[in-house]
């Protein structure tokens, strides 16, 4: 099972398109330095963490009863993106900044929301919302799955208790 710390990289992760931007448009002052060391260390943080969680996490076989696409919601981000375009008159307009992006990951670590990342979708995986029926509670419970292709038969890793990630093959 992933740690807040993993979850953290993985919403850091969903921004990294935002601190890029930042830099960029901060290019030869103290700000650019900044966002890309940052960008750097969040990416070669999540992608190390991913890698690592991914062949650490036991493989279950889940029989799931229905899938939604969730990949219409990763426009949730881009009302975010716009935020580098709102030029930074000073020290007060950064800690708004830091606070908002601090406050929604929390939010987003906490909830498990952190499923839906456009960076992931990047590298061609798509988000899904699985229903499977939960022995225990005799109830179907609807979980993330991040996955590249869904397919019936198909294994899956438990990241946390409502994050799975699709594996490649058959049972």
């Amino acid at each position: 099972m992933i740690n807040t710390l993993f979850k953290s990289f993985l919403f850091l992760l969903s921004y990294l398109p935002l601190f890029v931007i930042f830099a960029i448009n901060n290019f030869g002052n103290v700000l650019f330095l900044f966002f890309s060391v940052f960008s750097i260390f969040v990416f070669v943080g999540s992608l190390i963490l991913f890698i690592s969680a991914k062949k650490n996490a036991e493989v279950k076989f889940i029989p799931f009863e229905r899938v939604e696409s969730q990949n219409v919601r990763l426009l949730d981000y881009i009302f975010v993106y716009i935020l580098p375009f709102i030029s930074f008159g000073g020290i007060k307009e950064l800690i708004s900044f830091a606070l908002i992006v601090f406050i929604v990951g929390n939010i987003y670590v906490k909830t498990d929301l952190i499923a839906i990342n456009p960076v992931l979708s990047l590298f061609g995986y798509s988000i899904y919302k699985i229903y499977f029926m939960d022995g225990s509670e005799k109830s179907m419970r609807p979980v993330w799955l991040i996955s590249k292709s869904i397919t019936e038969g198909m294994k899956f890793k438990e990241f946390s208790k409502d994050i799975y990630v699709g594996m490649a093959g058959k049972k």
